[in-house]
């Protein structure tokens, strides 16, 4: 646990405490687990539709209409939780970034518009894409 703490408090932007943050973070840590777990065990297993909602059912907090929706999506669309979660931490990633370098200059709806401008690209060319943009807000 005490290697995860830096982790979690590193991803947690809006917490209003430390340990609001760490629980938010930290629940939202295991669902994401769940959620790869879930889908190694459909494709690297061979579970079934039906086995992997089931299993759903007994260890999820979640409505039945959700999880099938969300097995649906991890059979046909395998790798979507992790590139999910690798575009989080990428974005995250750049607004850290952006925060430290502008400081009092940076601008959540400036930075938002920064990333939606450029549509559906790759996070290579979208860090290159933010970080252009925090050389111009800084040359402001």
């Amino acid at each position: 646990m005490k290697q995860l703490i830096p982790f979690v408090f590193a991803l947690n932007l809006h917490a209003a405490s430390p340990t609001d943050g760490f629980l938010k973070t930290a629940d939202q840590l295991l669902e994401q687990k769940g959620k790869v777990a879930e889908a190694k065990r459909l494709h690297a297993l061979g579970w079934s539709r039906q086995r992997a909602i089931d299993y759903f059912k007994t260890n999820a907090g979640k409505t039945e209409h959700d999880i099938i929706v969300e097995v649906d999506r991890y059979i046909v669309w395998p790798r979507q939780t992790l590139a999910y979660k690798m575009g989080e931490l990428k974005i995250k990633s750049l607004r850290a970034r952006a925060e430290k370098v502008l400081g009092d200059k940076f601008d959540i709806r400036g930075f938002h518009d920064e990333l939606l401008r450029h549509g559906a690209i790759p996070l290579s060319i979208l860090e290159t894409q933010v970080e252009a943009w925090i050389a111009r807000q800084a040359a402001k």
